[in-house]
């Protein structure tokens, strides 16, 4: 399991680095590509916090500044990949506590977490690339496919 989350948090990360780049390569950036871009980031922080029991540095919609996506893409990298490098095999198992942004309380299994942040990921990448459309083309390709595909370093 933890080798499985490593490698799919490798292309996380390659597919945030490579949207980003293309975003802060642009002139005129649509507002909401910049919003679901930032928001990736803090959503990011956020669901890890609760993996690590942490209280969370920023809000769920956090307006970080576009200089500031690349260092913060490294630093959610960093962390996570050095939760998944210590987590038991067993603890993906185990249920979470937490609050939702909107204060209720629930819970989640490690591996629903990990694999909601996944999902929520690319989710939210394909809504920005919808909104790159009218002033990017080619709009950046963020399919797994394509990572596999890309000699590794």
């Amino acid at each position: 399991m933890n080798s499985y989350f490593q490698e799919a948090f490798e292309y996380d990360n390659w597919a945030k680095k490579r949207l980003a780049n293309a975003i802060l390569g642009l002139q005129d950036i649509p507002q909401r590509a910049k919003e679901l871009y930032a928001h990736l980031l803090s959503s990011n922080h956020i669901w890890q916090c609760r993996l690590l029991n942490l209280n969370p540095e920023m809000q769920v919609w956090e307006p970080i500044p576009m200089a500031d996506w690349l260092d913060q893409q490294e630093r959610n990298h960093v962390q996570l990949q050095g939760f998944l490098k210590t987590c038991p095999a067993a603890h993906f198992a185990e249920t979470i506590h937490y609050k939702t942004t909107t204060g209720v309380p629930f819970q989640n299994t490690v591996q629903g977490i990990l694999t909601h942040m996944l999902t929520h990921a690319n989710y939210h990448m394909g809504q920005i690339n919808l909104n790159l459309k009218p002033v990017l083309s080619p709009l950046p390709d963020l399919m797994y496919i394509s990572y596999e595909r890309e000699p590794k370093a």
